[in-house]
């Protein structure tokens, strides 16, 4: 199936699958999203109410600094729904490291569209640091989805599936 995708689309995909991995393995029900403009990748069914995750994955690039060479993750953010759901932004290291930041989407509101990781993901210090392995977040996800879910069906929201 992956042979029909140009190898970026092939990438995504396969970081797609490693997050619901991750998921599955703390006993989350996941499924990928199939409708490719939708605003996520997959959805976790599992819970009070389904939370969409979006999965952004970045290898890293190199910023100089003086004679100094330091690693920077970048991810591209334009396409922020004003909904309630959850980033992983996963920055993948040279040696096939993986660090992934699990960030509700109302923590982006208000900043720029490109967050960056300027340090080794493990010892960065930034504002996305809580979240770095914070897979739990997922429940206050939930949780704030459920707490405006009637909202939504006052107004003919429905739920992205």
């Amino acid at each position: 199936m992956l042979s029909n995708f140009s190898p970026h689309q092939q990438f995504g995909f396969r970081v797609e699958e490693w997050v619901a991995d991750q998921l599955a393995g703390r006993g989350f029900q996941v499924r990928p999203i199939t409708r490719f403009m939708a605003s996520g990748d997959l959805m976790v069914d599992s819970l009070q109410v389904p939370v969409m995750v979006e999965v952004k994955a970045a290898n890293p690039t190199w910023a100089i600094f003086g004679k100094q060479r330091y690693p920077v993750w970048m991810f591209n953010i334009r396409r922020l729904a004003n909904i309630d759901h959850l980033f992983v932004l996963v920055c993948l290291g040279e040696n096939g490291e993986s660090w992934p930041f699990v960030i509700p989407s109302w923590c982006f509101f208000g900043r720029g569209q490109i967050p960056r990781i300027t340090s080794q993901p493990g010892k960065y210090r930034g504002w996305m640091a809580p979240y770095l392995n914070n897979w739990e977040i997922i429940g206050q996800v939930a949780a704030q989805r459920q707490k405006h879910t009637p909202q939504l069906a006052l107004w003919g929201g429905q739920h992205v599936a």
